[in-house]
């Protein structure tokens, strides 16, 4: 009759195969969702600088907003005063946090003049830190884009930044562009330790042109930043003991299949005995 491994085994299998191996948790240390806002624009009749500024930060739906207006200087000595100059810029922020493995969000800036501005600025940017108390597989794509319309003497930059650092390696990825549109994906492992991820894209457009007309400039991103567990591979020690343990319950397993025999064949000869 064949035989089973009695359950003690599978305890010990168990057993053997979680010991050395570690909780999988990845903790945030800190986190910053941040969008900013500033725009100025020259009062002709006043001979000052209107500003304004706003600042919005850590919730998963951010918008900044600033605009201001002052009054226009006439094109021609004695013309009287006509329209406005204005400047605006509005960043936003949708992103979310709540699962520590995946990291998600989009954002966008844009910054517009009309008349005599002098400056704005738009921020958009996400960033968190987090401890790993064991190795992760880290998968980063993004898209990004910019667009302007500027006129004569106008200076626009849209700048798109992705940042991954911390561990022993210091800098795992470090990427930057300038008004370019593209893609940029990557991919690697993490061993445990802290670390250091952050997106976003800063627009700023400086005028010095004293009747630029309407211009504007902005960029928009998406991200996503995802976290995957890596398997373990069991320690030499881990092996050794569900080895021994094998070992040990088969031997143990084998020599109660012997005594049984030993105490059937003492029965058979005995009842032989009895029967002559």
């Amino acid at each position: 009759m064949g035989t089973t491994l009695p359950t003690s085994v599978f305890g010990l299998l168990f057993v053997g195969c979680c010991v050395g191996a570690d909780a999988d948790p990845i903790t945030l240390i800190q986190h910053q969702q941040l969008t900013v806002a500033s725009a100025s624009a020259f009062d002709d009749l006043n001979r000052q600088t209107v500003e304004q500024a706003d600042t919005q930060r850590d919730g998963n739906s951010l918008t900044a907003t600033a605009s201001v207006t002052a009054p226009a200087r006439p094109r021609f000595p004695g013309d009287l005063p006509v329209g406005a100059n204005t400047s605006s810029a509005v960043a936003t922020l949708f992103s979310s946090i709540n699962d520590p493995t995946r990291f998600v969000g989009s954002g966008s800036t844009k910054v517009t003049f009309s008349g005599h501005a002098e400056s704005g600025e738009a921020q958009s940017q996400f960033s968190v830190g987090f401890h790993l108390e064991s190795p992760q597989q880290f998968t980063f794509a993004s898209a990004f884009g910019a667009q302007n319309s500027l006129a004569f003497d106008t200076r626009g930059i849209s700048r798109f930044t992705a940042h991954l650092g911390g561990g022993p390696v210091g800098q795992l990825f470090s990427f930057e562009t300038v008004g370019r549109p593209g893609m940029v994906n990557e991919t690697g492992e993490l061993i445990a330790g802290d670390y250091f991820f952050a997106v976003g894209t800063t627009t700023d457009l400086l005028s010095t042109d004293a009747f630029p007309g309407l211009m504007d400039t902005g960029a928009h991103f998406d991200f996503t930043f995802d976290l995957t567990p890596i398997a373990a591979t069991p320690e030499p020690a881990s092996l050794l003991l569900v080895a021994t343990g094998v070992c040990g319950v088969a031997a143990r397993h084998k020599r109660g299949n012997k005594k049984v025999a030993e105490t059937a064949d003492f029965f058979s000869r005995e009842s032989s005995a009895a029967l002559l």
